[in-house]
């Protein structure tokens, strides 16, 4: 059996919840991964491009012309035409993923399952009025919140659904499927975190984590504030992904602290959580937030690191008995479980062998291809 997986948008980060569902159905079947790519890059997203022989279209952005084909660039209908799979696996509820999975859903009479790992149309509830009525006039680019709110009315005609979370779950049914880690390859006994870092020029004592787009409702401002609260000189954040304006202007403001050294295939991460002491993930409690699971957190937990989160969306449940969970927005808190994993190595490296074998048992992808 084929299953195409219908990705809204190949050249982000959307990758990165389809990469281990495609990756556990393709144990069993034949798998495509379909979808547009952005017109100024024309690329895969960098950190995936080489993990699956994607079939990458060009996608017309604005209506009515997105109802055609023009110059090579395709509209829906011809995107549909595209799909060869005898199940669709739509991710995101957006026009060029899920609405293209309902039209061929119809056209072809094939089973649909939809993903949804964001609260895609959050920022449209959580708006004024005015910038609601703004979305009503940019009625030409399907992108806008207006249709992504009008797509979160469709779940339901989906055959099937999947989610990533509790919050997810409760908004619109379906199973939750957490996108766990391949224990196999995130695997700390096949790196040697000395080697590594020498590769990488850090001396320093202790080396905290954080890998992805950096995003204001991430946190990593607590995470800086309580960085300065602790004013150690021997510890480094390491970022790993994206150089955004809000990455930057925290680089300018405290680059005692951070080093970036922009994203990385995904394939190298293991090595990144090999070298590193402690991953913390300082989630804000926003909306977004809420609805989403960190992928990181399982591959951390893989990768038996002592990890450090904020009480925000499924990360107590998830690090219960095996990591350290504190108050959100709580800079000092965080700083104090800091302070605690450095003072106390031994327990630390316990605690990461703890998460480990819960991830193995509850997150790894053997767990992931049961449900």
């Amino acid at each position: 059996m084929r299953i195409s997986c219908l990705v809204c948008d190949l050249s982000s980060n959307c990758l990165v919840r389809t990469y281990p569902i495609a990756k556990v159905l393709e144990r069993y079947y034949e798998i495509e991964v379909i979808g547009p790519v952005s017109s100024v890059t024309n690329e895969i997203f960098g950190p995936y491009k080489n993990e699956f022989c994607y079939r990458q279209v060009l996608l017309n952005q604005r209506l009515p012309k997105l109802l055609k084909i023009e110059r090579g660039i395709l509209g829906i209908k011809e995107l549909v035409d595209t799909i060869r799979g005898d199940v669709i696996y739509a991710f995101k509820p957006q026009i060029s993923s899920f609405g293209t999975g309902l039209l061929a859903k119809h056209a072809r009479r094939i089973p649909l399952v939809l993903d949804v790992e964001d609260w895609e149309a959050e920022p449209f509830h959580n708006c004024s009025y005015g910038l609601k009525l703004a979305s009503l006039l940019r009625f030409y680019d399907p992108s806008s919140m207006l249709y992504t709110r009008l797509m979160e009315l469709l779940p339901g005609l989906a055959d099937e659904i999947t989610v990533g979370s509790d919050f997810l779950q409760r908004r619109f049914g379906g199973v939750k499927l957490p996108h766990g880690a391949d224990c196999d390859f995130f695997n700390p006994s096949k790196y040697n975190r000395e080697k590594l870092r020498r590769e990488y020029g850090l001396t320093h004592s202790c080396i905290i984590l954080f890998t992805g787009t950096a995003h204001r409702y991430k946190g990593l401002e607590d995470l800086v504030e309580a960085l300065e609260i602790l004013s150690l000189n021997t510890v480094l954040l390491l970022v790993v992904g994206h150089q955004t304006e809000y990455l930057k202007k925290l680089r300018e403001e405290h680059d005692t602290y951070i080093m970036s050294i922009g994203p990385r295939p995904h394939a190298d991460m293991p090595q990144f959580l090999s070298l590193a002491d402690l991953v913390v993930l300082p989630q804000q409690d926003v909306p977004f937030a809420q609805a989403q699971v960190p992928a990181k957190v399982y591959e951390a937990m893989a990768m038996a690191k002592p990890i450090v989160a904020s009480a925000v969306s499924d990360l107590p449940e998830i690090l219960n008995g095996c990591g350290w969970v504190v108050e959100p927005g709580r800079p000092e808190k965080l700083a104090e479980a800091m302070r605690y994993v450095f003072d106390h190595p031994k327990e630390a490296e316990e605690i990461g062998w703890k998460a480990r074998e819960r991830c193995i048992r509850k997150y790894s992808w053997d767990a992931m291809e049961e449900i």
